[in-house]
């Protein structure tokens, strides 16, 4: 499905975004990371969790079919997701949230609380805060050319199958599209890292959920983040990695249940 988000963004234009909704009974949206797009990112787990509950899982700004937002940072993404949300009449909703997604998912749940039932951080979550001289030098035309430079080539075939417990899990079908992607994931970051992360804790009930054999954001970045959250929950996913909702779909099903349930 698609739609135009309008005036939400007050942009000069309207903003094409696509989704996949499923299911009824309480809300989970779904908030992919930096490849590929939604479907890449959900198709192995949102059928089974639509058995249980009403399931949105949306292509973020520039992925899949929707369309680009410029200067993105994490007050413009929350901006668009609550758009998206009003759009789709969903007043609050558990975030679930995979990698940048689940950055994402923690800013928008310190950003609008009254929002968020749940959040579910899966091997992401983590603020990177960065010096003011780097944030402001990150705004400008020669920061943007030297990030570009730094991050060129970065998201290649062996980054990418480092991400998983079995570095043969993806096709070459699939390890392509992620690439193709990275050029959307490192403008995002850029405007992400030159602003200032949400300053208020997520209210929510959180979960930390992570493929126990992530290489990229080994099992330390969970419990350092935990650390940053209190009073949130940190399960652990055997034989999955980065993404372990692909990897071990069934286990991931069973401790999103357990948490939300």
């Amino acid at each position: 499905m698609s739609f135009n988000l309008p005036a939400a963004l007050k942009l000069r234009r309207a903003r094409r975004v696509h989704f996949w909704r499923g299911g009824k009974g309480r809300t989970i949206v779904l908030l992919q990371g930096g490849m590929a797009d939604a479907g890449f990112h959900w198709s192995p787990v949102r059928d089974e969790l639509a058995k249980h509950y009403d399931v949105i899982a949306p292509d973020l700004p520039g992925f899949g079919r929707s369309q680009n937002i410029s200067r993105a940072n994490w007050k413009m993404l929350s901006k668009w997701l609550a758009g998206f949300l009003d759009q789709v009449k969903v007043d609050r909703a558990a975030i679930v949230g995979n990698s940048f997604g689940g950055t994402m998912a923690r800013a928008f749940a310190g950003e609008r609380a009254s929002r968020v039932t749940h959040l579910v951080c899966v091997n992401g979550g983590q603020f990177v805060r960065l010096p003011t001289p780097i944030r402001l030098y990150l705004r400008t035309p020669m920061g943007a050319l030297m990030w570009r430079q730094r991050n060129r080539g970065a998201m290649n075939e062996a980054a990418i199958r480092n991400m998983f417990a079995d570095p043969n899990f993806l096709t070459d079908e699939q390890v392509t599209r992620c690439i193709e992607s990275s050029p959307v994931l490192f403008a995002i970051l850029r405007g992400c890292l030159a602003s200032r992360p949400p300053a208020n804790p997520p209210a929510a009930p959180t979960l930390i959920l992570w493929g126990a054999d992530d290489r990229h954001t080994p099992l330390a970045s969970a419990e350092a983040l935990q650390e940053e959250m209190p009073g949130s929950r940190l399960v652990t996913i055997p034989r999955a990695g980065h993404l372990p909702q692909l990897e071990q779909p069934a286990a991931f099903v069973a401790a999103l249940h357990e948490f939300l349930d």
